[in-house]
């Protein structure tokens, strides 16, 4: 439909434009005379005038040329607006779902859409429904009298994600791999069980589970249990609860976590303090994903730990953009984190960086440290199918001078139903023949 409108419009605009040539026009819409331009001025003015039509209650509105008329020096041009009907929405349709499901999905669009036609706020519920994990999406939206119309159904049930890589100093084979259970048990529902390597002796284990919009209010809850074995030194257990609260723009999320620690007689000579620590933290989230063009996140969170040992202030923050024009593609992205605290941190309590999603130069967890901050800069060509491009990774952070700038190249192709991801990175401060390989599976 917006396209005939366009393609008529541009039929419409062709005689008094070619017979205008380079004089001014007089522009007059209605009994609204907008001014003398220039004759290529004119459809960016139709264009805008209309669109303030369609989308906001009116979206068969036409313009129509009326009168032309013109002299030695100016051509005069009217077009009348014909409105046409005037739709208010009051029902929203998603397709085949449960009453309680179609609760969760106009709650994931954080918006009712009920009113007047708004072309605006539809196509931002559109794309938080194109961009959520539980549904596969039709791009389009149709209207039938006062309901309207979305085309999504429910996504399989079953994701597998690993990344891994090989390295001699680590003995060999590390990695991640993540399977996810989406819509289980219900629509947003989702339990995840992730298995991470970051060394020979190193294993951590992490058992998720989400709830949606509890009880059909704007609340959602999450529980994690996280098991991690550190060589010979200890094995740590955390549960946590988050409670997160969504309205338009914003998320604001309270964790609570308790963490219990055990060590073994090297641990003890280690310095490894065996105990029970809590956590309380509050996350505060900002995102705009309803533009196709580019989207924004910021992230910051901020707690403290309390425990036999010590008393810490953990804070972390993530900040990132992603602008598209197809083919073409940027991602930026700005994190960092700081624990506070009177005495040295523990291992598992430091931040751990390097592998294949920051500092991908690096070995898996290669630098534990009680501070940094840094940045990915990516940038390259996605059709929807090949997705290739650069990347530099750089960090600042305790115990290194000067920033770690690690640079590479990133790929994915699709397999099937599936992705082969590889990724090649090089610390630019070290010999090439120190580059990191990392490849991944996705379906």
């Amino acid at each position: 439909m917006r396209i005939c409108k366009i393609f008529c419009l541009m039929i419409l605009l062709f005689f008094p434009l070619a017979a205008s040539g380079n004089r001014p026009v007089c522009l007059t819409i209605g009994t609204d005379t907008l001014g003398v331009m220039m004759p290529e001025n004119i459809p960016t003015t139709l264009d805008r005038v209309l669109k303030q039509w369609t989308g906001n209650g009116y979206p068969y509105a036409e313009l129509v040329l009326s009168a032309y008329h013109g002299s030695s020096d100016t051509v005069h041009v009217t077009y009348r607006l014909i409105p046409g009907e005037s739709v208010h929405i009051d029902t929203v349709v998603f397709g085949k779902f449960t009453p309680v499901e179609v609760h969760r999905l106009q709650r994931l669009i954080r918006d009712d859409l009920t009113g007047p036609y708004n072309i605006q706020r539809i196509r931002q519920a559109q794309n938080r429904l194109n961009q959520s994990p539980w549904l596969k999406t039709v791009n389009r939206h149709d209207i039938s009298d006062s309901a309207l119309r979305f085309y999504a159904e429910r996504v399989e049930d079953f994701s597998f994600d690993a990344l891994l890589s090989y390295q001699n100093r680590a003995g060999g084979l590390v990695g991640q791999a993540d399977i996810g259970l989406v819509n289980f048990l219900g629509l947003g529902r989702q339990a995840d069980f992730s298995w991470y390597h970051p060394s020979e002796r190193t294993n951590r284990v992490t058992v998720n589970w989400f709830e949606p919009y509890l009880l059909n209010t704007g609340f959602s809850a999450g529980l994690r249990f996280r098991q991690e074995h550190e060589d010979t030194l200890y094995v740590t257990r955390e549960s946590r609860f988050k409670l997160i609260w969504e309205n338009r723009v914003t998320d604001v999320g309270l964790v609570i976590s308790r963490e219990d620690v055990y060590t073994t007689d090297a641990g003890d000579s280690a310095g490894v303090i065996e105990g029970t620590r809590h956590i309380s933290a509050l996350n505060l989230r900002l995102e705009d994903i309803t533009r196709q063009a580019w989207q924004y996140r910021l992230s910051v969170t901020g707690g403290i730990r309390t425990g036999e040992d010590s008393l810490q202030y953990p804070m972390d923050y993530e900040a990132e953009i992603r602008i598209r024009n197809e083919p073409w593609y940027v991602w930026g992205k700005l994190l960092g984190g700081r624990v506070f605290s009177k005495g040295d941190l523990a291992g598992y309590q430091q931040f751990r960086l390097g592998g294949g999603t920051f500092l991908r130069g690096a070995f898996f967890e290669q630098y534990r440290v009680d501070w940094y901050t840094g940045g990915i800069l990516e940038g390259g060509v996605d059709d929807g199918l090949l997705r290739a491009g650069l990347f530099v990774d750089w960090a600042w952070m305790e115990g290194i001078s000067g920033p770690l700038i690690h640079a590479g190249t990133s790929l994915s192709l699709p397999a099937g139903t599936s992705r082969l991801k590889i990724l090649l990175g090089f610390d630019v401060q070290e010999p090439q023949t120190q580059g990191k390989i990392h490849v991944g599976w996705t379906f």
